[in-house]
């Protein structure tokens, strides 16, 4: 394994001419760009996104323990199959073509359910009664929580939701400074926002990275930590002002 850019890429402290192999010098894997170390800097990284297909895979059981139901689309490039494991279900789509495809879905068993895609938390179309349409390209692939659709009383409770409200002192430079509180008040108010994306794992702690003033409105850069997984960084704006500091939105920085 190339650890760093040091001598013998990290894994030896002998001299080079008593390494049973010698290190890779090719231009293209060298181990002064292509090393662990160079990579756990870069967020975008090999190493990172694998981490972060990991930890996503550890969220839902049905990936490893759940049933399998291969479907039969048309097209004999697109791979596709429903993992179930009591109230999870996941939907899996790859395209094993170099070249952009199409693909229709018999998915009639969970007609109203909606595909929540898991990387991006994006919530596509419902199913309904024609075959489901999706398009990929070379090489891609999906991984689709089969979403319930809500129930009237959870749909109410939301449309009633109020904003957390924070007593705050005189001046709101003095409450930004006081973390401590902050962090009390945070991990109830996010865990229940729309926009959070760690919803189904189990939250450890949350804690104030910074304050950051912009404006007249403090940001909080809080980071979500959970007990299985990597964290998650957001940014919860905080509003300056004298009287109390209701807080109605956030928005995910999604540290991998």
């Amino acid at each position: 394994m190339q650890w760093s850019a040091d001598r013998n890429a990290g894994f030896s402290r002998a001299n080079p001419q008593r390494l049973i192999l010698p290190v890779n010098i090719d231009p293209e894997y060298h181990y002064e760009s292509l090393n662990v170390e160079a990579q756990q800097q870069n967020p975008n990284s090999l190493l990172w996104w694998t981490k972060r297909l990991v930890a996503l895979r550890k969220r839902f059981q049905a990936f490893g323990r759940g049933s399998i139901e291969f479907l039969s689309p048309d097209n004999p490039h697109v791979l596709a199959f429903i993992r179930q494991h009591e109230d999870e279900t996941v939907l899996v789509v790859a395209n094993l073509s170099r070249r952009v495809q199409y693909v229709e879905l018999n998915l009639g068993a969970y007609k109203g359910r909606s595909p929540l895609e898991l990387f991006g938390q994006t919530r596509f179309p419902a199913i309904g009664e024609l075959p489901y349409l999706l398009t990929l390209g070379a090489h891609e692939f999906y991984w689709f929580s089969l979403e319930e659709p809500k129930a009237a009383a959870d749909v109410a409770r939301e449309a009633a939701h109020q904003p957390l409200v924070v007593e705050a002192p005189a001046r709101m430079e003095a409450a930004a400074s006081d973390r401590a509180m902050l962090e009390q008040v945070l991990p109830g108010y996010i865990e229940g926002r729309r926009w959070f994306a760690g919803r189904g794992r189990e939250m450890s702690a949350v804690r104030v990275l910074d304050i950051l003033p912009l404006g007249g409105v403090h940001f909080a850069i809080a980071r979500v930590e959970f007990t299985l997984g990597e964290p998650e960084d957001y940014a919860v704006p905080w509003p300056s002002r004298p009287a109390t500091a209701p807080r109605s939105c956030a928005s995910a920085l999604r540290k991998p």
